[in-house]
């Protein structure tokens, strides 16, 4: 499977390859400029990556973003999956969605391990991960880039031999 011109579908999604042009029409809707903290960690990858355009699949509209990367120097069979889904289209499952459809995606063609990472302060995002079945492992100091510094991130991950159901547990109180 080439990765890079994959194109994923769901009853309501066409995950399809990111062009540049996406990228561009993603920027103007940045209200809480997520997206341009997405796009600058996920630019410059030197990895093997599945880098798809998230469109409403009859509609064609532009929802968001996500890569599914596997990074050569961790472990053999382990993705890392990023998302990013327009601030005028969260709320209504679709980041969810995403998750657990690259994910089953990515456990089909041979991974092992899918991980996620999340803002520390961004609640909506771990409450989405626990919701596709990802258990949280622990806090990464400085892992994210955020322009000339680094933040912390919260470590999720989903097995190929985990549950997809949500995780019962909710987020703990720090």
């Amino acid at each position: 499977v080439e990765w890079s011109t994959a194109r994923v579908e769901t009853m309501r999604l066409l995950l399809r390859p990111l062009r540049p042009r996406d990228l561009d029409e993603l920027r103007l809707v940045d209200e809480d400029r997520r997206f341009r903290l997405w796009a600058a960690a996920t630019d410059d990858r030197e990895t093997s990556w599945m880098r798809t355009a998230v469109t409403e699949r009859y509609t064609g509209r532009l929802l968001g973003a996500a890569d599914l990367c596997v990074d050569p120097w961790r472990s053999a069979a382990t993705a890392r999956l990023e998302v990013s889904i327009a601030a005028t289209a969260r709320r209504r499952g679709y980041g969810g969605e995403v998750v657990r459809t690259l994910s089953a995606w990515a456990f089909r063609h041979g991974m092992v391990r899918v991980e996620l990472l999340a803002d520390p302060a961004n609640e909506p995002a771990q409450r989405l991960a626990l919701a596709a079945g990802f258990r949280r492992e622990g806090q990464l100091r400085a892992a994210l880039p955020t322009g000339r510094t680094r933040a912390d991130a919260v470590l999720y991950a989903r097995l190929a031999t985990d549950s997809a159901l949500p995780m019962r547990h909710g987020l703990p109180d720090v």
